[in-house]
């Protein structure tokens, strides 16, 4: 039974409970890395795509244009860093 008001799909994240906008579970699976780094690498993941959101936000409501460019960078800056974390080295 579900309600209208809650998603159908929720993700569940070490130490924060049901989540369901924040990031989805992108734990990668790989052989050389143990149980413990890949959860340190997923719990970095999860930082960023909650910085990234917050400083989207940030920059859409920022009326100056040299502090929206600084948080464009900023976000640049972290988009990058998760690309590379999700998929190697650039």
């Amino acid at each position: 039974m579900q309600h209208k008001d809650k998603p159908i799909n929720v993700f569940f994240q070490r130490g924060v409970g049901p989540v369901s906008k924040i990031a989805p579970l992108i734990v990668l699976s790989r052989k050389d890395q143990t149980i413990h780094e890949q959860l340190k690498m997923q719990d970095e993941i999860n930082r960023l795509h909650m910085v990234i959101q917050k400083t989207e936000k940030a920059a859409w409501k920022e009326q100056q244009p040299k502090k929206r460019f600084e948080l464009y960078t900023k976000l640049q800056k972290y988009k990058k860093q998760l690309e590379e974390i999700t998929h190697g080295e650039a």
